[in-house]
């Protein structure tokens, strides 16, 4: 299955996310910070990066502009996900190489049509 790297620091979203991404069979990487966010994608070459863009150590917008950089994660999916999307934010990150922005809160149906999306996965 797809490995999921979700750069988050609330333990709650962090939680809840993996237990429903793992129950669907999908490898979940969890990173709080974005020190262990590059790091961890970095070493784990995942297929899709969920993204919160308020993180502690490093900005999501950071983050995603040292992925979309780097030549073994320029091809990596990455979706930002954040309870703050700002008007001009959704064009930001397409512009920036994202698939968009997904709005906290957000049901688990909802992040689950998005991934599937990301991945190309059938319904």
């Amino acid at each position: 299955m797809p490995t999921i790297l979700l750069i988050d620091d609330e333990p709650v979203i962090q939680k809840l996310v993996t237990a429903d991404l793992v129950s669907r069979g999908y490898d979940v990487v969890v990173a709080k910070d974005g020190e262990q966010a590059l790091a961890s994608a970095s070493q784990e070459l995942p297929d899709l990066v969920l993204l919160d863009v308020k993180i502690p150590k490093i900005c999501g917008w950071d983050i995603l502009a040292a992925i979309k950089a780097n030549q073994e994660l320029r091809h990596t999916q990455v979706l930002i996900m954040t309870g703050a999307i700002l008007p001009g934010d959704e064009e930001k990150a397409r512009n920036m190489g994202a698939l968009g922005c997904l709005a906290k809160p957000f049901t688990p149906r909802e992040l689950l049509a998005e991934i599937k999306k990301a991945l190309g996965e059938g319904n």
